[in-house]
């Protein structure tokens, strides 16, 4: 699965970018540029509190409706959040193995 990981947190996002990678997983980050992200993806894991990537996920819904949607965030769900239908809202802190778990719920197969 190609993941593209919306966080503007350098940190998060290179620990979200490690784990799903030892998971068999591509992935792809998106630091708030005003571009569509460049390649396809099949997945959403993205921080709603950062206004860019909760713009970027409202531009995902609505091109691509049904493209699952993981908010990992510091703040827990909200009507912004439960508009854009996630497949799942992770609160930081979250387990590692939590993410997993979820990402591959949402795998061919899973």
């Amino acid at each position: 699965m190609r993941i593209l990981v919306a966080e503007p947190s350098q940190e998060v996002r290179e620990l979200l970018v490690a784990t799903l990678q030892e998971n068999g997983h591509e992935t792809e980050t998106w630091q708030g540029e005003e571009t569509w992200p460049a390649v396809p993806f099949d997945l959403l894991v993205g921080e709603p509190a950062d206004a860019t990537v909760l713009a970027l996920a409202h531009r995902i819904r609505t091109a691509r409706p049904d493209l699952p949607i993981i908010w990992v965030s510091v703040a827990p769900p909200s009507p912004h959040t439960r508009a854009l239908d996630p497949a799942a809202h992770l609160v930081k802190p979250f387990s590692l193995s939590e993410l997993n778990a979820t990402v591959a719920s949402l795998s061919p197969g899973g």
